[in-house]
């Protein structure tokens, strides 16, 4: 059950990652820079991810390829004091987005408030927001070290739950590239 919230929550954080591409503007002067996230940089192994997945007391709960170029690694631990199933996701054998499923069935609107003002904290006022009484959302545009761009999405709803998504523009692009061709092939193939 946990693992489809997971797969679900992936698809709405691709959809909203590809229309901010579109539509954010570049980043503010002084915006921080990530070079990663949970102990990792953008491009990592995912030897470099299993390592540091022990180190961090992470359990492993799955690996699956999810194309040939394409690998997802999930744990499950503790993360900002909750407990966590945390996918990792690799393309060429480089980390490019991790996502956090964040267990939090009470409180969660409360819940993304406290993640949403420590993220605020750290990295500066969401680029966009959104607050309603269904669905919370906020989501931040950074650079990394090598001026491209980092995406954090924050978000809360009854059928998501509360969900920490970090991504790396330029794997993330490609890798939304290879999902998109797929889908393709599928549906050519359907016809």
């Amino acid at each position: 059950m946990r693992l489809r919230k997971v797969l679900y929550m992936r698809r709405i954080f691709l959809f909203f990652v590809a229309c901010l591409l579109i539509t954010t503007p570049v980043f503010a002067e002084e915006s921080p820079v990530v070079d990663g996230a949970l102990g990792l940089k953008w491009g990592d192994s995912e030897e470099q991810i299993k390592n540091v997945a022990i180190e961090k007391g992470y359990d492993y709960t799955i690996s699956a390829k999810t194309n040939s170029r394409c690998y997802e690694l999930i744990y499950s631990g503790t993360v900002a004091g909750y407990f966590s199933v945390i996918t990792f996701s690799t393309i060429d054998d480089q980390l490019f987005s991790i996502d956090l499923l964040l267990d939090a069935p009470q409180n969660r609107y409360l819940k993304f408030l406290i993640l949403e003002t420590r993220l605020a904290e750290k990295y500066g006022q969401p680029t966009l927001k959104k607050h309603d009484s269904d669905n919370q959302a906020a989501f931040w545009r950074l650079e990394a070290p090598d001026g491209n761009s980092v995406f954090i999405l924050l978000k809360a709803n009854d059928k998501a739950g509360l969900n920490l998504s970090y991504a790396y523009e330029p794997l993330f692009t490609e890798y939304f590239a290879i999902r998109e061709q797929q889908e393709r092939e599928i549906t050519e193939k359907d016809l």
